[in-house]
């Protein structure tokens, strides 16, 4: 390993120049440090060869400003460490400017991986980038990762996906999305959005189901039915920013031709709601569901009820009823509400109104 390590520690692995500061031979130990400049600071890797057991580790320190890096480091190194990618040899030591840790390698072809990913942190210091570590950091790993490995990430992201710190949150959403992009991870994701359905924490039930939605727009035909199923449990959902993204969520199932089932009952509760967006989008919803051919009385109910809002309200109120018309349905409630819109303050719903009247006139 030790030829192999004096091959590969060069600029072409570490994308920077590299100084071999000195190679020390004990009875059964080889050390090989480097010195790894970085700009104003700089780094140094140790590659550590034991002639008894054959094992070798990498040592490494990066210096700089912390700023939220190192932070972001231990939680990158704790992924490592956790999915197998590369364990810790030894505890992470953390300091103010300062950051030391240590792989165990098994082969050549790890150790090449190890330098490469010790490249990307090393970069992260100069141009303070460390935030987009963690994603670039799970696609390079899934890019070798096995089974197991791929099911160790999606099990720290759901761990992480409930912890109390933003950064945490932040870098499960980073690796689910990294997992769900390669079509893996959707299992343990449901469960994590399923378990934050069932908090009383408003802002944990919707970033449940934006990682949903985050799933539902991969367009994996085999994920949809298990999202309905959910979409389902949470359709009695009372707060208006988890409403909001629920309601999405169901317009994505509806373009792709399923969802019916909760879309009606969804809507509803929509239409009830407090946000103005919410009861347009609850109509939108009416309006795709009777252009499917479905659920004729609930939209028409749902339409002459936002005929009674505001006017982007009664704008897709319109909508629905043109839907229900082209249908052969809702006459006599149509014509009410062109009537209605005929002499209104805005000009795109005079001129909905009119157009729906020459429609019922052709009739």
């Amino acid at each position: 390993m030790v030829k192999e390590a004096l091959a590969l520690v060069k600029e072409e692995n570490l994308k920077r120049a590299v100084q071999r500061t000195g190679i020390t031979v004990e009875k059964d130990l080889i050390k090989i440090d480097y010195n790894v400049p970085l700009r104003n600071h700089s780094g140094q890797l140790n590659i550590h060869y034991d002639t008894k057991t054959g094992a070798t580790v990498l040592k490494a320190h990066l210096l700089g400003e912390a700023r939220e890096r190192w932070g972001f480091y231990r939680i990158l190194l704790d992924i490592l460490n956790k999915s197998a990618l590369f364990p810790l040899s030894e505890p992470i030591r953390l300091g103010e400017q300062e950051i030391s840790f240590g792989w165990k390698i098994r082969d050549k072809v790890q150790l090449k991986a190890a330098l490469r990913e010790y490249a990307a942190m090393a970069e992260s210091t100069i141009y303070g980038s460390a935030s987009k570590q963690v994603k670039n950091l799970v696609e390079r790993g899934l890019a070798r990762a096995d089974k197991e490995q791929i099911q160790a990430l999606g099990s720290i992201a759901k761990e992480y996906f409930f912890n109390t710190k933003v950064t945490f949150q932040k870098v499960s959403m980073n690796i689910f999305k990294s997992l769900l992009e390669q079509e893996h991870g959707f299992e343990v994701m449901l469960e994590a959005v399923l378990q934050g359905l069932e908090n009383s924490d408003s802002e944990i039930r919707s970033r449940s189901l934006k990682l949903l939605r985050r799933a539902l727009n991969k367009s994996v035909k085999s994920w949809y039915e298990p999202i309905v199923e959910v979409a389902m449990k949470a359709a009695g959902e009372k707060k208006s920013k988890v409403l909001g993204v629920l309601l999405h969520i169901i317009w994505d199932l509806l373009q792709k031709e399923t969802g019916y089932e909760p879309a009606e009952k969804i809507a509803m509760n929509g239409l009830e709601d407090k946000d103005v967006k919410n009861r347009s989008l609850a109509l939108d919803i009416f309006e795709t569901l009777v252009d499917w051919g479905k659920y004729y009385e609930s939209a028409e109910a749902a339409a002459n009820k936002g005929m009674e809002d505001v006017w982007d309200v009664q704008y897709a109120s319109l909508k629905v009823f043109e839907s229900l018309v082209a249908k052969g349905q809702a006459y006599a409630s149509a014509k009410r509400a062109a009537f209605q819109g005929i002499d209104h303050f805005d000009k795109w719903i005079r001129g909905k109104s009119n157009g729906l009247l020459d429609t019922l006139k052709n009739i």
